[in-house]
């Protein structure tokens, strides 16, 4: 049997000039407030120094997980979501959120544990083309990702592509094929090459990995992102275009291209 649901809690969303009329509200809630029959939450609550972009969007990000969840309750419907839950860092609203819903059965939660070596090798395969991985370099790899999938897969991307350079300088072999990041490289290749290179090149951290993606990037695409961090999480296409309009050389079709 499913248990009752929590009170209701009250999310005040307003603008600057209308803060006399929250106020008003809140004070009209404040019976119901006290007998703990509702809870409230305002950016009044937010703590100095914070992000309070963030902050507010993951206190509405919650309310619409709590909303579509308990309203879905027994229908055919699936909502799937994703946190790092070591993560979150005390106070967050989804730690209380989550025990709610557990308590009244709403959401079932699955814990995904960290890549395997076989799974390791696996994904380092398919990022490198080969068949067969070296088990030095499935086990080095596992160990500086720490079953981490994209700190895996970056990884092996790492290595594929310093491969690639040393075959285009003539450092090893012959370079058979640009459009494979181990141009060519067979398991044995793999192997004979990897030990020179691998602890020179693997980085140590997901920070260090997402840099050497952007060194990689043309100049007009690290201005683009720089300028698409500022806007935050999501923006319409034509602000972007907008930002860019007066840059030299820059035109819609060169946006485009840089957010594919």
């Amino acid at each position: 049997m499913r248990t009752q649901s929590p009170k209701p809690k009250v999310f005040f969303c307003y603008a600057r000039a209308d803060k006399e009329l929250r106020d008003e509200l809140e004070a009209h809630l404040s019976s119901l407030k006290r007998s703990q029959r509702i809870t409230t939450w305002s950016d009044l609550e937010l703590v100095p120094g914070s992000e309070w972009k963030s902050v507010i969007h993951e206190h509405l990000m919650c309310e619409l997980l709590a909303y579509l969840s308990r309203r879905i309750y027994g229908q055919p419907i699936i909502i799937v979501a994703t946190c790092r839950d070591h993560d979150l860092p005390d106070g967050h609203p989804l730690n209380p959120l989550l025990t709610d819903l557990l308590r009244e059965r709403a959401v079932e939660t699955i814990s995904l544990h960290s890549l395997s070596n076989e799974q390791i090798s696996t994904l380092i395969s398919h990022s490198l083309h080969v068949e067969q991985v070296p088990e030095p370099l499935i086990e080095r790899i596992r160990t500086r990702a720490a079953g981490n999938p994209f700190f895996a897969e970056e990884l092996a991307r790492t290595i594929g592509i310093q491969l690639s350079t040393q075959e285009a300088d003539g450092t090893h072999g012959h370079y058979t094929n640009s459009h494979n990041p181990t141009n060519g490289h067979t398991p044995a290749t793999l192997s004979m090459g990897m030990n020179a290179t691998v602890e020179s090149v693997l980085p140590d951290t997901i920070s260090t990995v997402l840099d050497l993606r952007l060194s990689r990037l043309s100049a007009a695409c690290v201005r683009l992102l720089t300028k698409a961090a500022v806007l935050g999480g999501s923006f319409e296409f034509r602000v972007i275009t907008e930002m860019e309009a007066n840059v030299p050389g820059s035109d819609e079709d060169v946006v485009k291209l840089c957010s594919s």
